[in-house]
């Protein structure tokens, strides 16, 4: 309980209270009024911590991806992410002892719940074989070069589609003038006593209307920023976020597998393969840094006076993986 915080004064005849110095503060101890005992507390600051650990966050505490049931539950990065490509069945993490030792390793469900009848793939793979192959082939492909490319393509699309965008902002400025003059008659006639059920319809449909067009003269503008924008800029603060999801791909399991969800579009198809006496999967997937940037907002310089601005790329931020492969 705290006591002395503030102090009553006459000023003008009139009292009013102000604020003590923090060290004119009293602090009383009072376990009687507490209603949650200290191990509750305690239990439950530590499970906040652990869920606190299992959200991925970027380097300055963002989040970044919500945890699902199975990031959580499977201790193997790549269960339910990999496919098995001769029978289409997941690859799922599993572990077998040998003597005093536990080996992990990856195997298709259905062969191995089902039999060669179902599926005839009985490779078994190095958990941390296939985890390091995929992990490394993730790395190669955030490279900051690829991505300063992709986003220059991206812009330059954005830039061709908007040849006609004069035009089109002319004609919707246009139509928006008519439909608010068609508003305010609707309204005034309203206001003069016509209150029929056709008035009211009309005037609804006219509000909605001006709503449509007023958010499309909106995304004319957020199109205009976005032509304008500089690539390597653009290039540079998308790379400062990936940089963060590499971090985080080599770290924790559940945090690892959020990521992959992100970037992958699809699973990781995994061919079975032999050669030489050496048995492998040869894998492809295709993906997009389109899902890293959608839920935030890259920040990008106007080119004025040093002030920043903010907004949204959606053109830029779809570009896929898969253009990459």
């Amino acid at each position: 309980v705290w006591w002395n915080r503030t102090q009553t004064i006459q000023r003008g005849g009139t009292k009013k209270q102000i604020k003590r110095k923090h060290t004119d503060w009293v602090r009383l101890d009072a376990p009687d009024l507490r209603i949650v005992p200290d191990d509750l507390w305690n239990q439950v600051q530590a499970r906040h911590e652990r869920n606190r650990q299992l959200w991925v966050r970027d380097g300055k505490g963002h989040l970044q991806a919500h945890p699902s049931v199975g990031d959580l539950e499977s201790r193997y990065l790549l269960s339910g992410f990999a496919e098995c490509a001769v029978c289409g069945g997941r690859l799922v993490g599993m572990s077998r002892n040998k003597g005093t030792r536990s080996r992990t390793y990856y195997a298709c469900v259905y062969h191995h719940n089902r039999g060669r009848t179902v599926c005839t793939n009985n490779l078994r793979i190095s958990e941390e074989a296939l985890d390091s192959a995929i992990l490394h082939a993730l790395n190669e492909v955030i490279d900051e070069q690829v991505l300063e490319q992709a986003v220059e393509h991206a812009l330059a699309q954005l830039r061709a589609g908007q040849v006609d965008l004069p035009d089109r902002r002319t004609a919707i400025q246009r139509e928006l003038s008519l439909t608010t003059a068609r508003l305010k008659n609707l309204v005034n006639a309203v206001a003069n006593g016509s209150q029929s059920e056709e008035v009211y319809g009309a005037l609804k449909v006219e509000e909605e209307r001006k709503k449509v067009l007023t958010a499309q003269l909106a995304e004319f503008a957020n199109l205009d920023k976005l032509a304008s924008l500089d690539a390597k800029r653009l290039a540079r603060r998308a790379w400062e976020k990936l940089a963060d999801v590499r971090g985080l791909l080599g770290k924790h399991t559940p945090q690892a597998r959020q990521m992959l969800r992100k970037l992958l579009d699809g699973r990781i198809r995994c061919t079975p393969f032999e050669e030489d006496g050496v048995r492998g999967y040869r894998y492809q997937a295709t993906g997009t840094y389109g899902r890293l940037f959608a839920a935030g907002l890259i920040a990008v310089n106007d080119g004025g006076g040093g002030h920043g601005s903010r907004t949204r790329d959606p053109d830029v931020a779809n570009v896929v993986l898969s253009q990459l492969s």
